[in-house]
């Protein structure tokens, strides 16, 4: 009762003259896009380079141009295909197929079927890769189907968390896996309980601004 009361009092607070934007569908014509899973992440985000009715209601919701095929709020030298997406990216050189970057730094990026976020690298290579905030002083060539994010915790040294996109999450979730993680997915979950977000934030910012400046 207490949480609906809070609710109901945000809800009082919003403009009138518009609707309030639900996260339940309604009708059968409406789009789910769903990011609780890996899997539903990757098929979510790569609709953003899909020529589809789908696609085009989901570029439409984030307001992302229609120009696939153009890097746009950055700078981009690298060959860029007809279904990717590069935004708010500087890339200075590379191969880039059927994939979507955000917010990426990088000197060369030769990807295929790729998600990059937030991503700061000297060069970047693999297929079908998932990188979510990694800030990398090096080359990354990456195995195919691999999955990479780091944890930046202040006053500690950066977490490197792996997975691959053929991997359930939900089951290895309390496992610390034998691929180099440092421990479980539970206990970086664990860590974020107790740790200053924005202080997490702020230290992200200074490592990927520190390799930016070197590329």
């Amino acid at each position: 009762k207490a949480h609906w009361d809070r609710m109901q009092g945000v809800k009082a607070k919003l403009p009138t003259e518009k609707g309030v934007f639900g996260a339940i569908p309604v009708g059968t014509e409406g789009y789910w896009w769903d990011y609780g899973k890996l899997s539903l992440f990757i098929t979510n985000t790569q609709l953003a380079t899909e020529q589809s009715a789908a696609g085009r209601a989901y570029r439409k919701f984030l307001n992302i141009p229609e120009s696939l095929g153009n890097a746009f709020g950055g700078s981009v030298s690298a060959e860029l295909s007809a279904d990717s997406l590069a935004m708010a990216c500087n890339i200075k050189g590379g191969s880039i197929k059927g994939s979507v970057l955000n917010n990426c730094t990088i000197g060369t990026c030769d990807v295929d079927g790729c998600i990059l976020v937030n991503v700061t690298a000297k060069s970047v290579k693999g297929k079908g890769v998932v990188l979510y905030n990694v800030a990398h002083d090096g080359d990354l060539v990456l195995e195919d189907g691999e999955v990479v994010t780091n944890v930046f915790i202040p006053g500690q040294e950066k977490l490197v968390m792996k997975s691959t996109t053929s991997t359930d999450g939900g089951k290895v979730f309390k496992k610390q896996m034998d691929n180099g993680n440092p421990m479980s997915f539970q206990d970086v979950y664990k860590l974020g309980k107790t740790t200053d977000v924005n202080e997490c934030y702020a230290e992200a910012e200074a490592a990927h601004a520190k390799i930016a400046a070197s590329i």
